[in-house]
Formats: structure tokens, sequence, C-alpha cells
């Protein structure tokens, strides 16, 4: 028998349904949860007989599920975060009976692990001993002293967060049958003074009672976590050679739906980034709570020195200065680099013939000359 609860409430943008829901029961990772407000295909006759299997509530609600178009109604949308939840139940093989000590203990769906987004009797009537115990002002036992039996607090607590309108015998059909010819199992409105939200039991036809049909689930307990409406994206940007990341990871929440393009970045020393076999694309579609990886390699950029030596010599012969630079092949110098300089005692001439220029082009693993040459003032 499943345990009941004062049970929260699931809010509509978290069910991806038209109304809230409440949960009412539980069963290890499962819950129990009823709709606060009717579908709205009007009010029902419950069927030709008592047997649930056979009624226009059954029917009514698996449309519901199904989202099989009727004029008027709230159908469950088909995308509604609601279906990734439910799970298949017994709730159609056990039907429990009315008004009998022992229609509190028969009458309990179970759930079972495997979900299901769509189909017949996933969703379903509660019973009366589900309505007796987990919803419900009060109850009626036949054959003792006070008929009309208090609930539990916790059934009370949930009453008084589901909506059955106001009006004569205006109420929510259950799926068991009455224990009279002719009646069904049924959850009464807060209007009597003397028997308000009572579990009982009405007649089938909606000319003498004005019944209406709430879909009940069991449910994933996952469903009570937050709602997730973005997802992940991470890019990395990776040395091909070494695997090493040589930019800072970059991470993006990004709202379901199209995400990117995000493209590689202009990194000194390597060559444009090209997508790795494993990344995933750059620009796609992406899913709530879903994450994508966005992997780059980058290629080196081979380079090759030289060597630039600079000299500065008196005409005498003196080193008044040396220098040896070691720098990138291909153009090399620019304003001031390489140039002559001053020294004490000592006035610039000229560059010695066949000195290299002080701009130019060197070679892979090149070695050219500067040289200055410098005179004694007189």
């Amino acid at each position: 028998m499943p345990t009941a609860v004062t049970g929260r409430v699931l809010k509509a943008e978290q069910t991806g349904d038209y109304s809230d829901w409440i949960e009412l029961a539980q069963n290890g990772d499962y819950s129990l949860i009823v709709r606060r407000y009717p579908i709205s295909f009007g009010n029902l006759s419950y069927g030709a007989t008592s047997n649930y299997q056979k009624s226009n509530v059954r029917d009514s609600i698996n449309r519901w599920f199904n989202n099989v178009s009727r004029p008027g109604s709230d159908n469950l949308p088909h995308d509604a975060r609601l279906r990734d939840y439910t799970v298949i139940s017994n709730a159609y093989h056990v039907l429990g009976s009315s008004c009998q000590y022992y229609s509190l203990l028969d009458g309990y769906s179970k759930p079972t692990s495997h979900k299901a987004w769509i189909g017949d009797d996933v969703a379903f009537a509660l019973s009366y001993g589900e309505s007796a115990n987990f919803l419900s002002i009060m109850h009626f036992q036949r054959g003792v002293n006070i008929a009309n039996v208090n609930s539990n607090w916790h059934a009370v607590s949930n009453y008084k967060k589901v909506f059955i309108p106001s009006g004569y015998l205006m109420g929510m059909w259950l799926r068991s049958p009455g224990d009279c010819n002719g009646t069904a199992a049924f959850l009464g409105n807060a209007d009597s003074e003397h028997v308000p939200g009572r579990t009982f039991q009405s007649f089938l036809n909606d000319s003498v009672c004005r019944g209406l049909a709430y879909p009940a689930l069991w449910v994933d307990q996952g469903i009570f976590g937050p709602v997730v409406t973005t997802g992940s994206v991470n890019v990395y940007h990776v040395d091909a050679a070494t695997g090493a990341e040589i930019y800072p990871r970059e991470n993006y929440q990004v709202n379901a739906g199209y995400y990117g393009p995000y493209v590689p970045k202009n990194i000194g020393g390597y060559q444009t980034g090209r997508t790795a076999p494993y990344s995933d694309a750059a620009s796609g579609f992406i899913s709530a709570g879903e994450v994508k990886n966005i992997t780059y390699l980058y290629d080196a950029v081979k380079t090759s020195s030289a060597t630039i030596i600079v000299m500065h010599i008196s005409t005498s012969g003196q080193m008044l200065k040396g220098a040896v630079y070691t720098v990138a092949s291909g153009i090399y110098g620019g304003t001031g680099l390489y140039g002559a300089e001053s020294f004490d005692g000592y006035i610039y001439l000229n560059s010695d013939p066949g000195s290299a220029p002080l701009m130019g082009f060197i070679k892979p693993d090149e070695i050219i000359f500067i040289t200055h040459r410098y005179a004694r003032a007189s």
C-alpha cells in the first residue's frame, strides 16, 4: 500500500500541462499525483455500467493523456515535461470496492519502473480506497455506528489543494464500482454542511450527478526537481601535438534550441584551429540539460631561426662593441635596429662595404654581418 503524504504541488510550468498537480502518496521512488483541475470535457455520465474499464471516465482520461482532439478539451500537450516522468501502473486491473471496511484495504494502484509517455491507462481515475486515504475530508463506511468517518490529516490537507466546483452533487468520479446497483465511487465537493469532501458513491447518470474526470498518474519523483531549460556548451582549444589546452576553456549556458556557431581563436604561434574528429558540431540543436563539447586542434607554426652579428669597429681594428642576435627567419630589422651607436672619443664613419643592410630578408640558418666603422675624434 502506498504511503500517504501531505503532498507537494507540481506547478503547471513544471509539468507542461495546463493545471497544477497534487502529490497524494509515495511508493519507493514514485509518487501518486492527481490533477488539481478536472479535464475540460464537462460533466460526464459514468457509463452504462459501473465497470470503470468500459466507462466514459476511462475513455475521457485516455483521450486527454493521448492528446486526442475534442472540441474545448485541454488535452495534455504532446511535449509536456510530465510525459518524461510517467510510468505504467496496474490501476486498470485494480478497481477496488466502495463503502465497506475492506474497501480501505483494496484498490491501491502500484507503479512499475517502465516509463510511458503515451498510451491507454497510464493515466487513470483514483479508487475509493485511494480517495478515502489520500484525498478527502471524510469517507462513508457502511455498517459502522458513525457512517461518515473522518479521513486522515494527509487526505484532508490534500483535498484542500484540489479544485472541485460548487454545485449540487458535483464531484470527482472514481474508478471503483459502488456497492449499490447503478452507482460508482465518487468524491463530492465541499458544499455540504454535514458531509463536505466525502468519498462515497453516486448514480451513473449525469442527469442526477455532475461528475468530472480528474486524471491521476504515477510519476518518477525526479519531476519535483528544478526545471532545466538550458544546455551547456564547452569550447576547448588544444595543441594538436601535446593535447595541452592553449587557451582558457570557454563555457556557455544556452537556451534549449539552436546554438552557435562557436569558432576557433587566433592564437599566436599557432595555425588556424581545426575541428577535432571527436568534437561536437560548432552549431546545431541542443536540448535542455544537454552538454556539447566543441574541440579545436591547433598546429604550432614551424619557425626556423637565423643569426645577425652586429659589430662596431674602429679604423684601427679595435672592437668597440659586438652583439649576436638570434631571430626568426624572414623579414628582419626596423627603425633603429642594428644601427650605429655613439662611443666616447669616436665618430661614426659608415658601414663597411659588403655589410648586410639594416633591414631585409634572412633565410633559415643564415648568418649575416652588419659592420659599422668608427674613427677617433681629433
